[in-house]
């Protein structure tokens, strides 16, 4: 009879262990962060320590209903089948009522377990776009960055920007906003291979981890993701609506930190922004340049051993700038080609700070310096000669040409809008310029160039000035100039 005993403990032995296996879903364990809810996942795991008290309690009673039976068995050896019979009787209904009893919690365990694994997705889940939210990216960038680290795993990631939604938002509502981004979530969730993470970032901001992938082979992904959604229809209400994305790209330096990338990646956007929106432009460690045909050509990951700062790349010093002034005019003097030179200063940016702190100013800063490294050639040469101001020297440029890239750079200025968590998202700037002329010396150009910015400034801001070496000209205002 001992035998029967241990056979049905050995039954009961599997069926925990069974369940305590299903608890144990892996689904559970891949899921590394906290819930969101906390209140909700207590509640849970309270009724699955109450399950088990039960199941326990179960089990107690169980093993004592054994224990008796077993002494009746072993008390009944002389009373002849009938008695032994009754005890067998006993002991197969107990262990019948303990598998249903186990059945059935075993599917309520099986229930709880399935509730904590949706409870678990749902917490790295956006509800609006039901793709990854803003916790899930900062894992899969964090893991992203250790395997760089450790292993020299290549990683890229993707910031990707709707434009204009904010005013789409005043025109339609904030109902049509959100089925826009659904929509545009749908988009990159069916154009971008599903072993990259499409994360909603914030607000009208999506972004990507594309892990072990090079930024040339993100490119084109990332180039035809930008065009479906411009060529992509959202429904609402009757109304067929219409949205571009602005987007940038940056892969993983080794070993770089996670804000450095994702300030490099910002960075891109922010360039994406000011040439016009509705393109894309890649940060390879050294410069922002735009992701076409040409770019998706070339090697992005040239000079990646760089150290410039993010927010200040390839820009030199005054006593550098001066330097290289005095060479150019030197040459032009020589009969070398003709020269030029601005001076773009952030208008009212001290008010900036004062409102809105000294971060909003800094990325102001940044946005400038990287849309003015987006216009520049190969031969020009930037500096900031002033904390809120720019020089750029521009060798080969007559002045038509300097008037030409003045006025490209203000227009890119002003239609920069910066990311959403900054409350002032646009500025504007205003720009000298001047031409070098014959017998002049350094001190006497960058004179006329920081007077023309100077009247620029006085009058109205956000437009620009040219000294022809007698008298200072408009050539050229925004509507916040002209309507002072």
């Amino acid at each position: 009879m001992w035998d029967v005993v241990v056979v049905c403990t050995a039954v009961l032995v599997g069926l925990l262990g069974g369940w305590w296996l299903r608890g144990n879903d892996p689904r559970i364990q891949r899921l590394s962060h906290p819930f969101d809810n906390a209140d909700r996942a207590r509640e849970i795991l309270e009724r699955l320590r109450e399950l088990t008290r039960n199941v326990a309690a179960d089990v107690d009673k169980h093993q004592a209903l054994m224990g008796r039976i077993t002494d009746e068995l072993h008390a009944s050896e002389d009373q002849g089948p009938a008695t032994v019979l009754k005890a067998v009787d006993k002991l197969i209904q107990s262990n019948e009522r303990m598998q249903r009893q186990l059945t059935s919690a075993e599917a309520r365990l099986e229930t709880q377990a399935k509730q904590l694994v949706n409870h678990a997705v749902e917490a790295l889940t956006d509800a609006l776009t039901l793709v990854a939210n803003r916790r899930a990216f900062d894992k899969a960038l964090g893991d992203a960055c250790r395997a760089m680290a450790e292993q020299g795993t290549p990683a890229t990631i993707m910031m990707i920007d709707i434009d204009h939604f904010k005013s789409l938002n005043d025109s339609y509502g904030h109902q049509a906003g959100d089925a826009v981004l659904r929509g545009v979530a749908q988009i990159l969730r069916q154009r971008i291979p599903a072993e990259n993470l499409v994360a909603r970032y914030g607000g009208e901001e999506f972004a990507v981890v594309f892990p072990t992938a090079h930024v040339e082979q993100v490119m084109r992904i990332a180039e035809r993701a930008r065009r479906a959604v411009g060529e992509g229809t959202f429904d609402f209400e009757g109304l067929s609506l219409h949205v571009t994305v602005s987007g940038g790209l940056a892969e993983l330096l080794p070993s770089e930190t996670v804000a450095s990338v994702i300030g490099r990646s910002d960075d891109a956007l922010y360039v994406s922004k000011g040439q016009g929106r509705n393109c894309m432009h890649v940060h390879n460690g050294r410069r922002v340049v735009p992701v076409d045909d040409q770019a998706q050509e070339a090697d992005p990951h040239a000079d990646e051993s760089s150290t410039s700062a993010p927010h200040d790349p390839g820009i030199s010093s005054p006593a550098v700038f001066s330097s290289d002034v005095r060479r150019r005019l030197s040459e032009w003097k020589s009969g070398g080609a003709p020269l030029c030179m601005l001076f773009v200063q952030v208008d009212d940016l001290d008010q900036i700070r004062a409102k809105y702190g000294d971060d909003n100013g800094q990325a102001v800063l940044r946005a400038l310096t990287l849309t003015l490294k987006a216009a520049m050639r190969e031969m020009d040469h930037a500096a900031r000669f002033e904390e809120d101001a720019l020089s750029l020297l521009l060798p080969g440029c007559t002045m038509r040409g300097a008037i030409t890239v003045a006025e490209r750079l203000r227009a890119a200025a002003a239609r920069c809008e910066l990311h959403a968590r900054y409350p002032c998202r646009h500025f504007t700037v205003s720009i000298g310029v001047a031409e070098a002329m014959e017998d002049e010396h350094e001190d006497a150009l960058i004179q006329r160039v920081r007077a023309s910015l100077h009247v620029a400034r006085q009058q109205g801001q956000d437009c620009t000035y040219l000294h022809d070496g007698v008298q200072l000209h408009l050539v050229g205002a925004g509507r916040l100039s002209m309507a002072r």
